[in-house]
């Protein structure tokens, strides 16, 4: 099953690396950022952040090998696949196993956004 946020977390990621992955701290700094833009940017630091200090650094490779390539290009047909297929080929993995750790990044993020990733667990915490 695919998440509901996918499309918009792979942008976050896409944009944070065309931005020249920006830290936390430049994120917050440049006043003339969008706020939208700067919780996205943070999200993805957050993201990236929490998944090395968890010892899943290994996450971040891929995410890097796959979402991080050519950022300002567009996207074409079966890209990402290749890309996922590489990376598991180059780290002695399968391409399910790497397709679920892009997954939990994604999912990750989009929590650290806010966003509602369809689990009921952020319509359980509203009502308490």
């Amino acid at each position: 099953m695919r998440d509901t946020t996918r499309d918009y977390t792979i942008a976050q990621f896409r944009l944070y690396a065309s931005l020249g992955f920006p830290s936390k701290a430049q994120v917050v700094a440049d006043k003339t950022m969008h706020r939208a833009l700067q919780l996205d940017l943070l999200a993805v630091a957050d993201t990236l952040n929490a998944l090395t200090n968890s010892g899943k650094d290994y996450i971040c490779q891929a995410v890097s090998a796959v979402y991080f390539v050519a950022p300002t290009k567009p996207l074409h047909k079966g890209e990402i696949n290749l890309r996922v297929t590489k990376f598991a080929v180059s780290n002695y993995t399968d391409e399910r196993t790497v397709f679920r750790w892009l997954k939990e990044a994604r999912l990750l993020c989009a929590d650290y956004r806010g966003l509602n990733i369809g689990t009921g667990k952020d319509v359980s915490r509203e009502s308490s």
